[in-house]
């Protein structure tokens, strides 16, 4: 019980900041995340994760292609960086 107050007590000085400091609605929202995160024992990495996730199933089937293609040379980038960091640490030896 006294874990559901303390996050609506955090909850309740969220909104007096809102409305007395100017927090945008990005912060509060984050904010909100991050309190029921910690509740399910989860990182900041872990919303991220969830949020990025239920945005991008929301996207035009050809939009989500090319972000699929663009990921995916990304990681062949970083494959072909880190194999080459590794190479030059080898010879540095």
């Amino acid at each position: 019980m006294a874990k559901y107050r303390a996050k609506e007590e955090k909850l309740q000085r969220m909104r007096i900041g809102s409305r007395y400091f100017g927090f945008n609605l990005a912060q509060f929202y984050w904010e909100c995340l991050k309190l029921v995160a910690a509740s399910e024992e989860l990182t900041e990495t872990d919303i991220l994760r969830r949020i990025i996730t239920s945005w991008s199933e929301r996207l035009p089937t050809a939009i989500q292609k090319k972000a699929r293609a663009e990921a995916t040379r990304v990681e062949a980038w970083k494959a072909l960086a880190q194999a080459a960091l590794k190479s030059s640490e080898t010879d540095w030896r």
